[in-house]
């Protein structure tokens, strides 16, 4: 049998971030946009930084919304969470970045940093392919793969952060309860 509490937190997710809410979209004032690059740096690397950045809060993103979504399924144990605009909309995100990519050209010494975004976005993939998919072991649904790949996600972002540009794991800016109510507002 199971808790009536799991059935809850499915019917709450609604009320606490629907699918057109600010908080799923990109911000055109993204986080770290106020860092100032290193003028003196060459010309590709901020360059290369600028369109980083970019991938980097996309990425980023996914692996909260990607992390809230295994939490839901994994606590409701209902096939609904999977049906939520939610996992539509980061699958979005999660198609258009190799585009932002493709446009980055790393300097020979950013080669390892942008190797860890394209391996966060090639397991952030198939985290959202085991969301479509999920698979049941004693009828209960079983996301332990797809658990294992966000945690190695997670990883390569953090081998990608640079507080010097902006690219940092935590930020509070944009915290909110509810919406984009900022917790910093009165």
């Amino acid at each position: 049998m199971q808790p009536t509490r799991s059935y809850a937190l499915l019917d709450a997710v609604p009320t606490i971030h629907s699918a057109d809410c600010d908080s799923w979209k990109a911000r055109p004032n993204s986080p770290g946009a106020h860092i100032v690059i290193d003028q003196g740096l060459p010309d590709e690397v901020v360059g290369y930084v600028i369109g980083a950045r970019r991938v980097y809060y996309e990425l980023r993103r996914l692996v909260g919304q990607i992390a809230g979504l295994l939490i839901l399924a994994q606590a409701s144990n209902r096939r609904e969470a999977f049906d939520l605009p939610i996992l539509a909309a980061a699958n979005e995100v999660w198609l258009s970045t190799p585009e932002q990519m493709e446009r980055l050209r790393a300097p020979n010494r950013l080669d390892a940093h942008l190797h860890h975004l394209k391996s966060a976005h090639r397991l952030l993939g198939a985290c959202l392919d085991a969301l479509k998919a999920p698979r049941l072991h004693d009828e209960k649904i079983d996301l332990t793969g797809a658990v294992a790949d966000l945690s190695s996600a997670y990883s390569h972002l953090q081998s990608a952060s640079e507080p010097r540009t902006g690219m940092t794991m935590v930020d509070f800016s944009h915290a909110c309860c509810n919406c984009g109510q900022s917790t910093s507002e009165p």
